[in-house]
């Protein structure tokens, strides 16, 4: 789809939540008529907490000016990030608990797993679920997930654990 000017309202073409990925989503901001960054492909790893954050402050208000309430954060692990981009987002999960929105973290059978441990796709389950486990533990709200049962199993444990 796209979203243009000529649209009658944000919310028509949102009527729900609205998950919002760090990724290269271009329709939306040249409908923001914002100054998009060269994404990931030129972020140096130092500064890509920096610019993600910064990315979901201007992003999330923008929304927000829109009338949309229900927002939820994807830090949009794999779009173009290098492996270690994507370990980097991973440690600082607790840090997006200052936006006070849902987290949804998909990282099932993605690259950043399969090439650390030199495998497939189809054999990186164990991974997943480490990925999972951690990101549940640091503040992942919602899961994006493959392996639907493993998935359940983690967040069970989880909440036997953490009393949720």
């Amino acid at each position: 789809f796209h979203v243009s000017p000529e649209t009658n309202s944000f919310r028509e073409v949102f009527p729900h939540s609205f998950v919002f990925p760090y990724a290269l989503f271009t329709f939306l901001d040249e409908w923001f008529h914002t100054v998009f960054f060269d994404l990931v492909f030129s972020v140096q790893s130092e500064k890509l907490l920096k610019e993600v954050f910064l990315y979901f402050a201007r992003k999330v208000q923008q929304l927000r000016d829109l009338g949309v309430k229900d927002i939820i954060l994807d830090p949009g692990f794999g779009f173009g990030k290098t492996i270690e981009h994507n370990y980097e987002l991973l440690s600082h999960l607790e840090d997006f608990r200052i936006f006070e929105l849902p987290l949804l973290v998909g990282v099932s059978r993605k690259s950043m797993i399969y090439k650390l441990l030199g495998g497939t796709p189809a054999d990186s389950l164990n991974g997943t679920t480490v990925l999972n486990t951690y990101a549940l533990l640091n503040g992942a709200n919602i899961l994006r997930v493959h392996d639907v049962r493993e998935a359940v199993e983690a967040i069970r444990v989880i909440g036997q654990m953490t009393n949720k």
